[in-house]
């Protein structure tokens, strides 16, 4: 298991320098000007930008044939599905960590110029991003076993589309109820993705199990 995810994450690392140095003029940009829009663009795209790296690798292992390796391995495939959400939950933790540490120093640069109690605050703005990013990384692991990794550029674009879409979607379903304290709704939209996630991964393993080499 340890030597699974460090494969998948060496894989992942050799995919970063471009984007990383996009960060960095982007978190120069921010550091700079202070721009509220472009520090909320800038948390969800590190986010969900950084964890969607994580996915690379699965494209990877069908061009090296590395599957019809791996399950010679020790390793049962519920494992190596299980080392796939593993990784994608580490780079999402990553990016979420980069995304703390830059909102931190914008607003000790800038003072707390962007966020008001209650409707646009950092909790809102955190739970968003990394809601955007679960529910994308849900619908693209599964399908990238259903329909070939070798299609997994489109189907990255069409899950994080789509993950933003559902997104809109859940919040704007939890709204329409009776629920009036906003962080309990807010709450309800954390669940009702990680709910999404733990389905993913069940959905993953089947698909997985039964798929032919």
């Amino acid at each position: 298991m340890k030597g699974l995810f460090l494969d998948n994450f060496y894989k992942t690392i050799s995919n970063m320098r471009l984007f990383l140095f996009l960060i960095l003029i982007v978190v120069t940009a921010l550091l700079v000007t202070g721009n509220d829009t472009v520090l909320e663009m800038f948390v969800y795209v590190s986010i969900t930008g950084l964890s969607a790296n994580a996915v690379v690798s699965i494209r990877k292992d069908a061009e090296a044939k590395w599957s019809r390796y791996e399950i010679a391995l020790p390793v049962t495939r519920n494992e190596i599905v299980k080392c796939k959400y593993i990784s994608y939950l580490f780079w999402l933790l990553i990016g979420t960590a980069v995304a703390v540490l830059v909102t931190g120093l914008t607003v000790l640069i800038h003072g707390n110029v962007f966020f008001v109690y209650g409707s646009r605050d950092v909790v809102s703005l955190f739970s968003l991003g990394i809601g955007i990013a679960v529910i994308s990384g849900s619908l693209f692991i599964p399908s990238a076993y259903l329909f070939g990794a070798d299609k997994s550029e489109t189907l990255l674009i069409v899950s994080v589309i789509a993950g933003f879409g559902i997104t809109v979607c859940l919040i704007w379903l939890i709204n329409r109820g009776e629920i009036l304290n906003y962080y309990l709704r807010l709450g309800l939209f954390n669940l009702a993705y990680v709910c999404l996630f733990i389905i993913s991964y069940q959905l993953a393993r089947r698909i997985y199990r039964k798929k032919e080499l």
